[in-house]
């Protein structure tokens, strides 16, 4: 096995942190810029809204952003382990008026998130008020019982 110098090592973890740098600030100049129409449909292309995880000693909850998408625009699925959340934003543009600059995201959006083992997957709960979904994720309760401990004394 050939070592490199340390320098060589440390010049090439710079140089990788350079190009992953330029790759994020690419990625989140798309992201500013939302979804643009495909050529000769007119149609957005699907995105991905963001979501926030937490967890405390009962329960898991995500809260998935969805600004401009009403609730009969809005399908929540548990399966197989899963949540998917789809739907359809319809942010517009005000009439007579053109996009200068776009940072939200309109058109169809899908987002699928996978339920942890400990998960009650029967018991999984979503609520949507003000454009944000927060979607409830029980754990599983741990069934413990006390094991007699003998001795051969």
């Amino acid at each position: 096995m050939v070592v490199a110098p340390a320098a060589n090592v440390v010049d090439e973890i710079l140089h990788m942190k350079k190009r992953m740098d330029a790759l994020y600030r690419s990625c989140l100049e798309a992201a500013r810029r939302g979804p643009e129409p495909d050529e000769g449909e007119g149609k957005a292309r699907p995105w991905e809204p963001a979501v926030d995880v937490y967890e405390d000693e009962r329960t898991w909850i995500a809260v998935v952003d969805l600004p401009g998408v009403s609730e009969k625009d809005l399908l929540v699925e548990a399966a197989e382990g899963e949540i998917f959340v789809r739907g359809t934003s319809s942010l517009r543009e005000p009439a007579g008026m053109k996009a200068v600059l776009r940072e939200r995201s309109c058109g169809p959006f899908q987002r699928r998130l996978v339920m942890p083992k400990e998960a009650a997957q029967d018991r999984v709960s979503a609520e949507f008020r003000d454009g944000v979904l927060t979607i409830r994720v029980p754990k599983k309760e741990v069934d413990s019982r006390k094991i007699v401990v003998r001795s051969d004394l």
